[in-house]
């Protein structure tokens, strides 16, 4: 499966020349280094949409600087300065994380591009449709001292059928395999060692932009566990396993501390591994482990 199911799940979630594709209508922005990775990410999620291939290059002027579990990163400026600029692709999603920029910079792109129309009152999220479903676009505001994280993903109407909860099982041993890897995952960022093997006993599978992701059972079947791991987070969908079984195992790991109820984090030199869980529906249970290096205390983004 990859991440492209679930990451929609999490997502309640072109209008012109991109490098490496074009779309049917060109933007009337300059093209500042926050509107090229605009650019970019909404040409990966309307490519998904539309099923076009991948687009091939990243933003103009963009360095590309893959993650250590094979995702795309692009980056431009420095990380802690204005104007610094981080893009990651994925299957059917993509995210910039933008320093000391606005929510007000970012509509002011969609504003002014042609196809997209607010979603929110807030100005904060704009949607296009298209012939069975849409691409939808959301900022957020991150950081102290200023800073936006926008996400654009793909939407399609994907009819629901009793099929998809049919197939192999995973058993229960998978959802602690799964919780173990992404745990390990995160103390080793911090920890500056090799990354992590997958989880044993896991299909891997690489997705269009280098994304990993692992797979225990069917996907979507009745007890399935999908894992998607970037540089700082790893993200669990758990079908048919309940939340308080997420619960039940983190209260066996003592060397983590409970910040609030289904958020735990344990300190690992200057920095946190986090993992946060809750029910995505009847039949889901989603899992958010992430990385904070720098931190005087956990806290979620």
């Amino acid at each position: 499966m990859g991440s492209v199911v679930w990451f929609k799940a999490l997502v309640a979630m072109a209008a012109l020349v991109t490098p490496g594709a074009q779309t049917d209508a060109p933007i009337a922005v300059d093209r500042t280094p926050l509107a090229a990775a605009v650019d970019y990410c909404v040409a990966v999620a309307e490519a998904d949409m539309t099923d076009a291939p991948p687009i091939v290059e990243g933003p103009r002027d963009f360095q590309r600087l893959d993650g250590r579990y094979g995702a795309q990163r692009w980056a431009t400026g420095a990380p802690d300065s204005f104007g610094g600029i981080m893009v990651e692709p994925n299957d059917g999603s993509c995210s910039v994380y933008a320093f000391k920029a606005s929510e007000a910079d970012v509509a002011a792109l969609f504003e002014a591009r042609e196809g997209y129309e607010p979603y929110n009152q807030a100005g904060t999220a704009y949607l296009r449709l298209f012939d069975g479903g849409g691409v939808l676009a959301y900022s957020r505001p991150v950081g102290g001292d200023g800073g936006v994280v926008l996400s654009v993903a793909s939407r399609k109407n994907e009819p629901k059928q009793v099929s998809d909860m049919s197939g192999e099982s995973a058993p229960i041993e998978a959802l602690a395999t799964g919780l173990a890897f992404c745990l390990a995952a995160g103390e080793a960022e911090l920890l500056d060692l090799p990354p992590v093997d997958g989880p044993a006993h896991f299909a891997e599978e690489a997705g269009q932009y280098g994304q990993k992701s692992w797979a225990a059972g069917t996907p979507r079947a009745l007890r399935s566990v999908d894992i998607s791991m970037n540089e700082a987070q790893c993200f669990i969908l758990a079908h048919g396993f309940a939340s308080d079984q997420v619960a039940a195992w983190m209260a066996e790991k003592t060397d983590y501390a409970v910040i609030e109820d289904r958020h735990h984090a344990r300190q690992v030199r200057d920095g946190w591994v986090q993992i946060v869980w809750g029910k995505l529906k009847d039949d889901a249970t989603l899992i958010l482990v992430t990385t904070r290096k720098g931190e005087d205390r956990p806290d979620v983004l």
